[in-house]
């Protein structure tokens, strides 16, 4: 039987004879997780996981089946047995702490996720920026916990929720609209991997504050539906819905396997008649998912998520304007709105304030919701939305009525009927403007900033308090937030700064144009995030009272992280100089034995490899070295063209093998390995890896 690479370096203790039928079990454990049966794959290992001796692979799997499958406790049990055996002195990969830490903040456990989460960042070569913002977040967490915000009144409705998902609630008209995987009625409705029915849009009509109509089914279909979006007229329809061309595992059977893959579908509906369904023009279900779409007030902007190839990270929101009698070419929305983790489930009210969900900002754990103005790609900085709307859990699809008087948001947070929940909101008052999210539930601190050094002490006990600062009547008015509730409050005397920064190449001493400088206030956990211009340089507004920690990154150079300003530094106001590195390794020097160049008369036939990299002037050979030492028996191969250098992981001869390892790497913290195919030596890429 040939032998499965494990996710793992581990030393097998158990006999012989068990470690052969240990073999077996976890090959075809594996098998059906490549195939996404995780409930066949739990019958295997869970037994597995009670002998003694147990291999940390098998509760490596078993964690991806349970989070698959949405039982986090069950996964966090897993991982801790693995992390214990890292703490023992067994090799553990750096994926097993990414997990463990991100469902160490689903728990609250912000200090141990914290722990975990660093062990992760510093342990591979590329860990993107939403890692970073995860570590923040464990401090930030630990204090926002404990605000509520008073605007909101939140609700669980009965009515509404079932033991199953249900999610994406919206208004039409004066029904709610909404997505639940509760089972119907026929079997073929009945997606065996999730266990339960496909996700299917009913609507309820809406009494008064908590009293519902009958519900009914909306839209049903053999796949998955929603989340599912209107016009402000309440006609036109917009709503997500799986791929139907090709299923996963029929198709695996014939030795290609496809992931689900999301389209965008817009309708009209009368009443409960829907007619006129007409895809959207950009979808691309072979290349890559398009979903979660919601539509501008004046209905001439599509926004929508995406994880089309150029975005910033995992999926992003794009938008597409409606001109000419059809749509435009999507567009990312930016920078301001993406970052390099996963911006999903837009909403839109109807003055036009964007609302979103994030796990790549500072927030409370997973997702988040944030929302920002502007349009397109134009967006004030984002802002969270705090507790009780955020929590430790994912919060998201947040959506507010046409008076912004009730709403809805979604949440796996604990105390739910189900999974995922629909959450109802009364709106107590009018919302605070952007960038004063919190203006109505903290006790304020308001005065002048000056520039001497002395503070006062004061106790707040009304959430209404004021205390005025004495200070320099030349400087700027400042207002400090204080959380609220009982506790000692230190006025410091805040004096913002323009703080110039110059970024430039160490060899040429030339600026560094685009190089992208985070600035986090170590106190606060503010983040201010500038560009540098065509010269290097660039100007941020910093407080002269703060230490920063701060990060430089631009595209061919080394980053510089976690280096520390501190206020004196800001005072002097001298400026900050950072040099960078060039990256010049080339692939012709530094060749290693292991690593075998491809040309065109490769082995004949059909190969299967995992690509991990691709280069186009410099590989990141660290990176490369990670994998060979998890993977010392196997090679790593480049595939050199005209423009690129990729390198690719194994040699399989069917493509569920190397689909997984590619789940093995993805696991691991490789989010961007997929399988690529070799016929008679011609490289090709397989839709939906």
């Amino acid at each position: 039987m040939k032998k499965i690479v494990t996710i793992l370096l581990f030393c097998c203790t158990a006999q012989l004879i068990f470690a052969q039928a240990d073999a077996a079990l976890l090959q075809q454990a594996e098998t059906h997780i490549a195939n996404y049966d995780y409930k066949a794959a739990i019958r295997l290992l869970e037994p597995a996981s009670r002998r003694k001796n147990v291999r940390l692979i098998t509760y490596i799997l078993l964690a991806d089946c349970y989070l698959a499958t949405d039982q986090k406790d069950k996964a966090l049990s897993c991982y801790e047995k693995v992390v214990a055996a890292g703490e023992n002195g067994e090799n553990v990969m750096p994926g097993v702490f990414l997990h463990y830490g991100e469902l160490l903040m689903y728990k609250g456990k912000y200090p141990q996720a914290k722990e975990h989460l660093q062990s992760y960042y510093n342990s591979t070569a590329h860990s993107e920026q939403w890692v970073q913002a995860l570590i923040t977040s464990c401090d930030s967490a630990t204090v926002w916990q404990n605000w509520r915000d008073s605007i909101f009144q939140v609700t669980n409705p009965k009515e509404l929720n079932s033991k199953f998902n249900d999610w994406g609630a919206t208004f039409q008209k004066t029904n709610i609209v909404y997505v639940s995987n509760r089972p119907r009625k026929s079997e073929s409705e009945f997606d065996e991997y999730s266990n339960a029915g496909f996700y299917t849009a009913y609507r309820s009509a809406i009494f008064t504050e908590g009293k519902y109509g009958r519900l009914e089914m909306l839209l049903k279909n053999d796949a998955h539906i929603g989340p599912v979006a209107f016009s402000k007229d309440g006609e036109t329809m917009y709503y997500t819905q799986n791929n139907t061309n090709v299923s996963h595992h029929s198709q695996a059977t014939v030795g290609i396997a496809w992931e689900n893959q999301l389209e965008i579908q817009i309708a009209k509906i009368n009443d409960k008649t829907v007619t006129d369904v007409k895809s959207f023009a950009y979808n691309k279900p072979r290349e890559y998912s398009t979903g979660h779409a919601c539509i501008s007030p004046d209905g001439k902007v599509l926004y929508f998520v995406s994880d089309m190839p150029g975005g910033y990270g995992g999926t992003d929101i794009y938008y597409s304007v409606f001109e000419n009698n059809g749509w435009s070419e999507p567009k990312n929305a930016g920078q301001n709105i993406n970052t390099s983790g996963n911006e999903m489930f837009p909403t839109m009210d109807n003055s036009g304030v964007l609302y979103f969900s994030s796990n790549g900002r500072i927030g409370l754990g997973g997702l988040d919701i944030y929302r920002a103005n502007g349009s397109k790609n134009n967006w004030t900085t984002p802002e969270n939305m705090y507790n009780p709307i955020n929590s430790s859990g994912d919060d998201f699809y947040f959506s507010l009525s046409p008076n912004k008087k009730t709403g809805y948001f979604s949440s796996n947070r604990a105390g739910g009927a189900g999974s995922d929940d629909i959450y109802a909101v009364t709106v107590s008052c009018t919302l605070p403007e952007m960038g004063n999210m919190k203006s109505t539930w903290v006790s304020t601190i308001t005065g002048k900033a000056g520039d001497f050094k002395t503070t006062e002490t004061t106790k707040t006990t009304e959430p209404t308090e004021k205390v005025t600062m004495v200070t320099s009547e030349k400087a700027a008015e400042q207002t400090i937030n204080i959380p609220n509730q009982k506790q000692e409050v230190i006025q410091e005397a805040i004096q913002e700064v323009v703080f110039t920064s110059n970024v430039v190449n160490l060899e040429t001493k030339k600026g560094i144009a685009n190089a992208v400088i985070s600035f986090v206030d170590n106190k606060t956990k503010k983040q201010v995030v500038v560009k540098t211009n065509e010269a290097g340089v660039v100007s941020a507004p910093l407080n002269s009272n703060a230490t920063y920690t701060y990060s430089c990154i631009s595209e061919g150079y080394v980053p510089v992280i976690g280096q520390i300003l501190s206020g004196d530094d800001i005072r002097q106001g001298k400026g900050l100089r950072i040099e960078l590195t060039p990256v010049k390794a080339k692939v012709e020097n530094v060749i290693a034995d292991n690593v075998i160049l491809d040309t065109d008369d490769t082995s004949m036939g059909i190969e299967y490899r995992v690509q991990v990299m691709a280069s186009k002037d410099y590989p990141d050979w660290n990176y490369l070295d990670n994998i060979r030492k998890w993977y010392p028996e196997m090679k790593i191969m480049s595939k050199v063209s005209p423009d690129y250098t990729r390198f690719t992981v194994g040699s399989f001869k069917t493509l569920v093998e190397a689909t997984i390892l590619k789940n093995k790497l993805r696991h691991a913290g490789y989010h961007d390995a997929f399988v690529v195919m070799f016929e008679n030596g011609k490289r090709k890429v397989i839709s939906y890896n």
